[in-house]
């Protein structure tokens, strides 16, 4: 019985997935530390939430299939001080600032890669004029080949897993949030 529940869910929302998570105290979902004004929260958008919930977030999205959009609904105890708006608003806050340093560390990412393939080749054209002794200029190869090869590990491997991050994390962005 339910097996055929579960099929039914799955295709009503074959575009949607849905992550659920439970909030029992505001100490499970703000990092322990943010702001707390005699034991209020304050509606402050600078609010961070735990990292604990993010990377349950991530990962949690990661399972989902790149086509389906998010769905995550919050459980929220009766401890818990704020409302579903204010959550929205600090999960976005938050996201949208892991996307920037994501996006700056893939500007740092061409940065060095350009500069290692620099190096590399100029160490090939430094090899053409040094012609005194075999160690030497296989050393300068192998140096040159060196740089070369981890630009290339920079810009097909590295970058590639903070492109599926950035996608990821903007995924969860634009995720529907709602309160259960």
């Amino acid at each position: 019985m339910k097996t055929l529940e579960y099929e039914k869910h799955i295709q009503n929302n074959k575009s949607k997935s849905i992550i659920e998570l439970c909030i029992n105290s505001n100490d499970d979902f703000y990092n322990h530390f943010s702001t707390i004004n005699n034991g209020n929260i304050l509606n402050d958008p600078n609010l961070k939430i735990s990292d604990e919930v993010v990377d349950y977030l991530i990962e949690e999205a990661k399972c989902i299939p790149k086509r389906n959009s998010i769905i995550i609904n919050f459980k929220l105890a009766d401890k818990v001080q704020c409302e579903i708006e204010v959550i929205k608003n600090i999960l976005k806050n938050n996201i949208s600032s892991k996307i920037l340093s994501t996006g700056n560390s893939i500007k740092k990412i061409n940065i060095y890669s350009i500069f290692m393939i620099l190096i590399g080749t100029s160490l090939i054209g430094i090899k053409q004029f040094i012609n005194k002794t075999y160690s030497l200029n296989e050393l300068i190869v192998v140096m040159s080949w060196v740089f070369m090869w981890k630009a290339i590990d920079f810009i097909f491997f590295e970058k590639s897993k903070l492109r599926k991050e950035i996608f990821i994390l903007k995924k969860i962005y634009f995720a529907n949030i709602s309160e259960i």
